[in-house]
């Protein structure tokens, strides 16, 4: 059974963060919403869309972190015991890393060690791994 977390109170109005001004956002603009409500993914963690880049160094945990948050995703639980994922539901995974039999290992680690049943989490994650094509060539 998924549980999900209530929605954002009809009463209570998200921010919208700043508009970038050509390759820049005005971070002036930005100050000013300090501190009201924001648009969260995974409250205190992930901000505004469900899109997720992470970056660092090697070797550092990364690919872990963004499996416990796929898990969290899909079962609507709390990414880290301490951001409660707001838009639960399926996810999107593209790995350029370790492969399928690798992440789906990882994924079903973290879902038993929450007591969740990996095949029901796994289900719900659309993986792809290797090189995407994010361009459309012109046909004509």
């Amino acid at each position: 059974m998924r549980t999900r977390l209530a929605e954002t109170p009809s009463n209570v109005r998200a921010l919208t963060p700043p508009k970038p001004q050509g390759p820049y956002t005005d971070l002036c603009i930005a100050l000013d919403s300090v501190g009201r409500d924001r648009a969260w993914f995974a409250e205190g963690g992930v901000e505004g869309t469900p899109l997720v880049v992470l970056a660092g160094a090697e070797k550092k945990g990364k690919s872990w972190i963004l499996a416990q948050l796929v898990v969290s995703t899909v079962v609507g639980g709390s990414w880290l015991g301490a951001f409660p994922v707001r838009k639960p539901g399926p996810v999107v995974v593209l790995d350029g890393e370790y492969g399928a039999h690798e992440y789906a290992r990882r994924v079903a680690r973290i879902a038993r060690a929450e007591g969740h049943d990996p095949r029901s989490v796994l289900a719900d994650v659309r993986y792809h791994y290797g090189q995407l094509s994010l361009c459309v060539e012109d046909e004509t």
